[in-house]
């Protein structure tokens, strides 16, 4: 029977005073004086040869002596340990902070994990910024493969699970860096619960969940129709579908040739394909596709599932893999 289809043929969205010694400089000598002993005078002498001012003159320099002694000592010893002290505390200073990571974990033949940011937002999605230290031999692949993603996860700590739904940044494709960053969104859910353990391969990372005060909603697919989710359509009315790609801030860019693949069922019966193509009006923090139609009988429980595909497909000889899923769900009823 037929249905509201898209018709539009599509185009490609774009897209871180040298110390000197401890101990005194020089160490000053003494100068030593000392007049030599003093011979008797004899008063005649004295009066016949006039030594007596000779001797006069021999004794006086004496005392002058002893003042150049001490004065070196005194200046050249400050002048020589007063520099090193503010050098040395400066090369004991402790180097300025570093960002402080989260969680932890090996993975063996891969790499360590370090969980550098994780947020819940306020609509219940949960972001993980993860980052990976490649171990000598091996290499990082992508983990928006299917397999992959199925052996990541988080779990509160009642043990509920929330699955991963889509990957971003450097992570979600092939790499030979020695460092990988990526944004891994995950189940949106409200258990209340901030301790979190993160299930990544063959490790385990615990970590506190911070609440984030507002924000945008998670990096992927989702899926509205005009009236909002729940709504009453009568068979005849007018309905706008639209489907969206949403890429959060910090996320780096659009999956590698991402298109959709939209379903309609009725009452559990899929009735048709409604939309399979590329999302080509290009957003500020995203792509959209809308297309509008009445609606069609049967009525009933009516449920939109799109899926958000990238790699391959729609000409590419590889084939497409759904990276995330979303859907809508409303009543259509008869007149």
């Amino acid at each position: 029977m037929a249905r509201r289809r898209s018709g539009i043929p599509l185009v490609k969205s774009p897209r871180s005073r040298p110390t000197t010694s401890g101990k005194p400089a020089s160490r000053a000598a003494r100068m030593r004086s000392g007049g030599p002993a003093g011979n008797a005078q004899r008063a005649r002498d004295t009066a016949t040869t006039g030594a007596a001012p000779a001797v006069a003159m021999a004794t006086t320099p004496t005392a002058p002596a002893a003042t150049p002694t001490s004065a070196p000592v005194v200046t050249v010893t400050a002048a020589a340990t007063a520099p090193p002290q503010t050098p040395t505390a400066q090369a004991t200073l402790a180097p300025p902070p570093t960002a402080t990571a989260l969680g932890r974990g090996e993975n063996p033949g891969c790499c360590q994990v370090i969980v550098e940011q994780a947020l819940h937002y306020p609509d219940g999605s949960k972001l993980l910024r993860l980052r990976f230290n490649m171990y000598p031999g091996s290499q990082w692949t992508s983990d928006r493969r299917p397999e992959e993603m199925a052996s990541i996860a988080i779990l509160d700590d009642q043990g509920r699970r929330d699955a991963l739904q889509a990957v971003e940044g450097h992570a979600a494709s092939d790499s030979q860096a020695r460092e990988v960053t990526g944004e891994y969104w995950f189940t949106a859910s409200n258990y209340g619960s901030s301790n979190m353990t993160l299930r990544y391969d063959q490790t385990t990372i615990p970590f506190v969940m911070e609440k984030a005060a507002g924000g945008p909603a998670a990096t992927g697919i989702s899926v509205e129709v005009d009236r909002g989710p729940g709504a009453v359509y009568y068979v005849g009315d007018n309905q706008t579908i639209c489907i969206r790609y949403t890429v959060a801030p910090g996320a780096s860019e659009l999956p590698s040739n991402l298109h959709v693949r939209a379903t309609n069922t009725v009452n559990g019966q899929e009735i048709q394909v409604l939309y399979e193509g590329r999302l080509t009006e290009t957003l500020a923090d995203g792509v959209r596709y809308c297309w509008s139609g009445p609606v069609q009988p049967p009525a009933g429980q009516e449920v939109i599932t799109v899926q958000a595909l990238c790699c391959g497909g729609l000409g590419s000889p590889n084939p497409a893999q759904v990276i995330q899923s979303a859907s809508v769900t409303y009543t259509s009823r008869q007149r």
